[in-house]
């Protein structure tokens, strides 16, 4: 007993220094990131109205959307009780404070080992791409995350146990109803059955079918929420509508050194040698669940079929759970062997590794996140726009600063980073590009008069982007600098 209350306050010092650490990056900047303000403005709709603003009149001009609304409702609900601009905050870094919970338990069922299981917990604090993205974003994958693993957890127990079956059942169709990836997660739940097959393994007919119910029960709720997308998109509802040129981008000087910057050097050696060692050599059952997870999540990334960045996100979580069997394995060779003194030097190294390769990158992730949030400037610029122009007008700026327009400005925009059910999203994202690339007031005056454009946004993020100083056509009488601030200018298109 005393032992287990001992692996309790460990895991609760983990969950504290974890969610700590995650607080004190978030806070060092009022604002969340760019993406979450879509978020913030869905659930700001539910308070009002009680649902989800499903049509925009604000996003491309005017526009409708289809999603999965639990996670804007889940946060909606505990805005009831305290501030909202807290809990946009707080509650994403707890759901992510609390895998260190959920990865010790994932860990242990297939280790049975607390110590290797305790390290995975302490190592998956420190995975740099997953914190950075996710400290200071209000976003549903912190959510998915979070349910994902629940659901693991509890299909593993399914070979040894169903008193846990209404569980898994709420979690299912909580995560469903959260975000389209949980597909991605009953995949991966079929080709383990599929791999189970092809090993001869016996798959107990609890989670056989469990993965059918999951699996039809996902493709379900897609087709219900996205079935007018994809008669609009067809194939390219797979790749989300995203515009050709931007989808590349995704993977733009993408190598494999900075695909393990991006989750960590020990997550990852270890992860890999532990899914080779329990699902090729042994032919773990468990680990071969967690096996073709990664691997579902890992060729979807490699076709663009997810942003690359969420496919970090589930590789990290997942790689660093599977990795307690190499500390399992490495624990078990050191005891059976003459080098057992070595045990301390070992762990020396492996920590300081880890130090340089996760422990820091998360950090140097974490400060560029911060650098890039909304600055003062460009929140004050858009708080302008609301207060002096006409809320039928429409402001141009790139894509990213498209969620910033629709929260703070309360304008139109012309482009942001939700295409689906937008028939021209290629054409606006390579006009929007031009607009501030081209030389002419022309060329400048016939994308405005095309989007209806009255106002145009610059800052220095942007010039650095496009390498230039200021827009080539700003000094003709048709552009119109009406506001700026140090790091910001808009101009007011008055011809046309």
């Amino acid at each position: 007993m005393a032992k287990k209350n001992y692996t309790r306050w460990i895991l609760l010092f983990l969950f504290l220094l974890s969610l700590t650490i995650r607080l004190l990056f978030a806070f060092q900047t009022p604002y969340l990131d760019h993406d979450s303000y879509f978020e913030l403005r869905q659930v700001e709709h539910i308070k009002e109205y009680g649902y989800p603003a499903f049509h925009d009149e604000l996003s491309y001009g005017e526009r409708t959307y289809y999603f999965s609304p639990f996670f804007h409702y889940f946060i909606t609900f505990l805005s009831l009780a305290f501030p909202l601009e807290i809990i946009v905050k707080i509650i994403p870094n707890v759901l992510m404070a609390a895998l260190v919970f959920l990865v010790y338990d994932l860990s242990f069922i297939l280790t049975k080992d607390k110590a290797a299981s305790l390290i995975a917990s302490a190592m998956s604090i420190f995975l740099p791409m997953l914190f950075a993205n996710t400290f200071n974003a209000l976003t549903p994958y912190t959510l998915i995350l979070f349910l994902s693993l629940m659901i693991t957890h509890y299909f593993i127990r399914l070979r040894f146990t169903t008193d846990r079956r209404e569980i898994l059942l709420v979690v299912t169709i909580l995560i469903v109803f959260t975000h389209s990836s949980s597909l991605l997660l009953a995949l991966g739940l079929v080709f383990y059955m599929i791999l189970s097959k092809i090993m001869k393994k016996r798959i107990p007919t609890a989670q056989a079918e469990y993965t059918l119910f999951f699996f039809f029960l996902s493709v379900w709720a897609n087709f219900i929420i996205f079935k007018k997308s994809f008669l609009i998109h067809q194939t390219r509802i797979f790749w989300q509508n995203i515009p050709m040129a931007l989808l590349d981008n995704y993977f733009t000087d993408i190598t494999v050194v900075a695909i393990v910057y991006a989750i960590g050097l020990i997550p990852v050696l270890l992860g890999i040698y532990a899914m080779y060692r329990m699902s090729i050599k042994e032919k773990n059952p468990d680990a071969l669940s967690i096996v073709s997870i990664l691997i579902v999540f890992g060729v979807v990334a490699l076709l663009k079929l997810i942003p690359l960045q969420i496919g970090i996100f589930f590789l990290s979580i997942y790689l660093v759970t599977i990795a307690s069997q190499s500390f399992v394995l490495y624990f078990k060779t050191v005891k059976n062997s003459r080098l057992e003194f070595l045990k301390p030097v070992i762990v020396l190294v492996v920590g300081l590794i880890f130090v340089f390769t996760s422990i820091l990158p998360t950090i140097a992730y974490a400060h560029n996140t911060i650098a890039e949030a909304p600055t003062e400037d460009q929140v004050t610029t858009f708080q302008w726009i609301e207060k002096n122009t006409l809320p039928e007008h429409t402001i141009a700026a790139p894509l990213v600063y498209g969620h910033l327009i629709t929260s703070f400005s309360r304008r139109q925009n012309v482009i942001d980073n939700i295409f689906l059910n937008v028939l021209d999203a290629a054409e606006r994202y390579k006009d929007i590009n031009n607009l501030y690339m081209v030389k002419f007031e022309t060329h400048a005056l016939q994308l405005s008069q095309k989007y209806s454009i009255d106002y145009i946004y610059l800052d220095n993020t942007i010039k650095e982007e496009y390498d230039i100083d200021s827009l080539f056509y700003i000094d003709s009488y048709c552009f119109n600098d009406v506001f700026n601030t140090s790091t910001t200018q808009l101009y007011a298109v008055i011809c046309g």
